[in-house]
This record gives structure tokens, C-alpha cells and sequence, in this order.
């Protein structure tokens, strides 16, 4: 009969992982270690990619030819080498805004023939740098009061009080009791 030792240490230890391999199961891994998991996670992940098989009963013949293009096979171009005259640039090569690298002879927009508008991007650069400059016009904050007719003032009583009412600052009460004279309004 198991001691009471025995029973406490197989109810505290995990369980082994369902494929054999010796390691002990993690509770989200559904029954499975660390690496076993991975591996089963990325086996179900490639079978769900495998391409879909053509019916044989399609008219095949009608259809283009399907180009499977990898990545992995696209060839990358290194850039320690002189786009003009493929002499080897050293560790820090001089590169253009057209993208390619340069040696120290054709370093200049002018030697390598560059196809990049500078000045269109010059454009576009200082159009975003400065914004519209447009002069302040004061008149047109507001509307234009001066120009109603006399009979709104009259039922104003008076434009002094009018003018005061509409709590604005020393300075534009100043701009309209100048212009108010200048036009003669009582």
C-alpha cells in the first residue's frame, strides 16, 4: 500500500506530455509541452495554407497558368557597390535621395545623372513649413454694424450704450468710436 508520502507527490507533479517526449504539461497547451504545441500549432497552420485543388470537371483549358512568385526568391541587390561605375563603396556609401548608392566620384546629383526632382520636393517641403500668411482684418470679426440702417441705433437708444453691451476689448471699442465719427452716426 502507497504511503501518504507517495500520494501528496504524484498529486503535486504534472503530467507528461501526450506524445512522449519526456517533458511536463502546461495547462493551456492542451495536454502537450512547450515544443510540442509549437510544432502541432504550425502543423495545423500549414495544412490550412495548402492550395485548393482544381475540379477536374473545370475547363482547365481556358485558365492561365497559375505563377506562384516566393519571396525568397526575388533577388536583392547589395548596396555596397556604385550604381555608375560598380566600384566597391566601403562601409558607409554615399546615398542619393533616387535611392541607389555612390562612390565618391559620383556622388553628385550631376555625375550619376539623377532622374530626382529636387526642386518639386524643395516645394513641397517649404509649403508644408510655412503656412498662408494672410493680413489681419479686423472689420470682418464681426459684422459690419456701421452699415445698418439709423433706426436700429434709435432702438438701441443711443450707440454709446449699444457699444458697451457688447464687451469688447479697449482696443476695438477704440477702432469703432473712431470709425463711428469719421461717419458721423448719432
Amino acid at each position: 500500500m502507497p504511503s501518504m508520502k507517495e500520494e501528496l507527490d504524484q498529486s503535486t507533479t504534472p503530467p507528461l506530455c501526450k506524445t512522449g517526449c519526456g517533458f511536463y504539461v502546461n495547462k493551456e497547451t492542451r495536454g502537450l509541452c512547450s515544443s510540442c504545441y509549437k510544432a502541432d500549432v504550425l502543423k495545423k497552420k500549414a495544412s490550412s495554407e495548402v492550395p485548393k485543388i482544381l475540379d477536374v470537371n473545370n475547363n482547365v483549358g481556358n485558365q492561365e497558368p497559375v505563377e506562384n512568385h516566393d519571396q525568397s526568391n526575388k533577388v536583392v541587390k547589395k548596396k555596397n557597390r556604385c550604381h555608375v561605375c560598380n566600384k566597391h563603396v566601403g562601409v558607409v556609401p554615399f546615398s542619393c535621395r533616387c535611392g541607389e548608392s555612390f562612390c565618391r566620384l559620383h556622388r553628385m546629383p550631376e555625375k550619376h545623372a539623377c532622374k530626382f526632382d529636387f526642386k518639386a520636393a524643395g516645394r513641397v517641403v517649404i509649403e508644408k513649413q510655412n503656412l498662408l500668411c494672410v493680413a489681419d482684418k479686423l472689420e470682418f470679426r464681426f459684422f459690419k454694424w456701421w452699415e445698418l440702417p439709423d433706426m436700429v441705433f434709435q432702438s438701441y437708444h443711443g450707440w454709446e450704450n449699444w457699444l458697451d453691451g457688447l464687451r469688447l476689448k479697449k482696443e476695438v471699442k477704440d477702432y469703432l468710436e473712431a470709425k463711428i465719427a469719421r461717419r458721423k452716426i448719432v
